[in-house]
């Protein structure tokens, strides 16, 4: 078991080789071409609006303990092929699931489980996340939208362009590039003007991929986004490798529901499948505070993991290292 830490970084890694017992492991570098010969990657987000703390069970392990709403952990790296995901109250057994769903997990493939729906609904909701490095000045964010009983959305810039269409419930948008800046957006009803949800000024720093997560509920004004990092990418004098410092759950800062909007029903089998960066130019979007620079280059994994202790499990034939990374 490890504590789940909101707003931090931690990487989880299969260590081959390894003598049972711990260690201190620090600035441990790993290649992106390593990695995908058999592992992936998967983090777990609390998006069910009315349901407690909980934990997650992988494989019958604790591996998530205390995750509350509009939380997510970071990027935990299994090995690939078939897992069991279980969700139970915090403190709770296997039992006690409430999520008790598999997964296949293929190489090289970066994942996040969402809880999703009320309570007496909760189901998981498995979205592929993409994490390829942004062009020189910019970032990469989707939608994903996870409020059950919001309509279809649209997602614009204030006095600016629409950035997302049509978003159903449960459903995840491609990943678009925007130049770094920082911005005031609207959530409308989808081919509407209504305004249902204000989101002023939402920083997306250059190098930084993000999934911004749509999430609450609109009856009792808890409707909100919530942005997650992704994976933020050193970019050093516009050239030389990139590597991704943080894959993480993000720091987040809910905002408040603004305006009146009226739920409709949503699909009951929508699926979030998304892939790509988007394509077609840039939006041109006014912004205030630029970020940094970027540059083109291959990417390398880079972990740095300090200050915090190991811990072996069984899981699939593997032994697993839980640490801390910094970002």
């Amino acid at each position: 078991m490890f504590d789940n830490l909101k707003r931090s970084g931690i990487a989880l890694r299969v260590l081959t080789a390894l003598a049972l017992g711990s260690a201190l492991v620090v600035g441990l570098v790993v290649s992106a071409g390593a990695q995908e010969d058999s592992t992936a990657m998967v983090r777990v987000i609390h998006a069910s609006p009315d349901a407690p703390a909980v934990d997650v069970l992988v494989d019958g392990e604790r591996a998530v303990e205390g995750l509350e709403f509009q939380s997510g952990t970071d990027y935990l790296e299994l090995a690939a092929g078939d897992h069991q995901f279980q969700v139970v109250p915090a403190g709770g057994e296997a039992a006690d699931a409430v999520i008790d769903a598999p997964a296949t997990l293929e190489a090289g493939v970066w994942y996040s489980v969402v809880a999703v729906g009320t309570l007496d609904s909760i189901e998981p909701l498995i979205v592929t996340d993409d994490i390829t490095e942004p062009a020189a000045g910019q970032a990469h964010i989707k939608l994903v939208h996870t409020s059950p009983d919001a309509p279809d959305a649209d997602v614009a810039v204030v006095d600016g362009p629409v950035l997302f269409e049509d978003a159903p419930y449960k459903s995840a948008t491609d990943y678009l590039p925007v130049d770094a800046g920082t911005y005031d957006l609207e959530v409308r009803a989808t081919g509407t003007e209504d305004v249902a949800l204000e989101v002023p000024g939402l920083a997306l720093d250059a190098g930084v991929v993000y999934s911004a997560y749509a999430m609450g509920l609109v009856e009792d004004g808890s409707f909100t986004v919530v942005p997650f990092v992704d994976a933020t990418f050193e970019q050093e004098g516009g050239e030389g490798d990139a590597t991704p410092t943080e894959a993480a759950g993000g720091d987040a800062t809910p905002t408040e529901a603004a305006g009146d909007m009226t739920p409709t029903e949503a699909a009951a089998d929508a699926t979030a499948t998304e892939a790509g960066t988007g394509g077609g130019d840039v939006p041109t979007m006014p912004s205030t505070g630029a970020g940094g620079t970027a540059g083109d280059a291959n990417s390398t994994l880079m972990y740095v993991i300090g200050a915090a202790s190991l811990l072996l499990l069984a899981a699939g034939g593997g032994i697993f290292a839980y640490s801390r990374r910094s970002a």
